[in-house]
């Protein structure tokens, strides 16, 4: 005997068949938005009222120029470095931090209020051109970056 197959009936026409809104949000998903705003309201107002987490001010340098290079340099002798100014904006007293740029050893250290022009004195064993870095600290623990200085020492 062979059996008969049948087609799947169609769904009855009083059938209720969801219907899916495409780009509409639901009650739901408005309330995840709105919490997931909030949340970014708080995270930003947070960080925007942080003492801690607020930018250090800079501290500004101001390049010597050509006339205010390094005075000549003798290999064991103390030589005067290039005259530089730094400016905190809040006036803190400043601290200028000279190293070697190949070894990163401290090699001169000089305080001066903000503002003051600073000579540093340097005394280096070998000639050559010596390249070091500077850089200027304020009370309050801010450093701006670092500053390349060449003196030819012979």
């Amino acid at each position: 005997m062979a059996e008969s197959v049948s087609a799947p009936s169609p769904a009855p026409s009083n059938a209720q068949i969801p219907k899916v809104r495409h780009g509409i949000p639901t009650s739901y998903g408005i309330a995840v938005m709105l919490v997931a705003l909030v949340a970014v309201v708080i995270v930003f107002l947070f960080l925007y009222t942080s003492q801690d987490l607020s930018p250090s001010p800079q501290v500004f340098i101001n390049r010597p120029s050509a006339s205010e290079a390094a005075s000549e340099c003798v290999a064991g002798q103390t030589c005067a470095g290039p005259t530089v100014t730094a400016e905190d904006p809040e006036g803190d007293q400043l601290t200028y931090k000279f190293y070697d740029r190949a070894t990163g050893e401290a090699v001169g250290e000089v305080t001066a209020p903000s503002g003051a022009p600073v000579t540093p004195e340097f005394t280096f064993n070998q000639s050559g051109e010596q390249q070091l870095y500077m850089v200027v600290e304020d009370g309050a623990g801010h450093t701006s970056k670092d500053y390349p200085i060449i003196i030819p020492v012979k």
